[in-house]
């Protein structure tokens, strides 16, 4: 595993603790942080998340994340 690699296992779990222990929305509880690829500078990444639930529920999920 090189650097990248752990640098992109290390954002994975900050994010998922910020999901699981700070952010008080209900409707992010249902986000699970899959894996993180981030660019080869380290100034963007991609965050995957799975969601359960209903279309909408996901959908509802989604959107909070990307206001949260």
């Amino acid at each position: 595993m090189g650097r990248h690699d752990r640098i992109d296992e290390l954002l994975r779990s900050a994010i998922a603790s910020v999901l699981t222990f700070e952010i008080k929305d209900p409707r992010v509880k249902l986000a699970t942080v899959t894996s993180v690829e981030s660019a080869g500078d380290l100034r963007h990444a991609r965050v995957l998340v799975s969601v359960l639930g209903s279309e909408e529920e996901r959908s509802t999920c989604i959107e909070a994340l990307r206001h949260a």
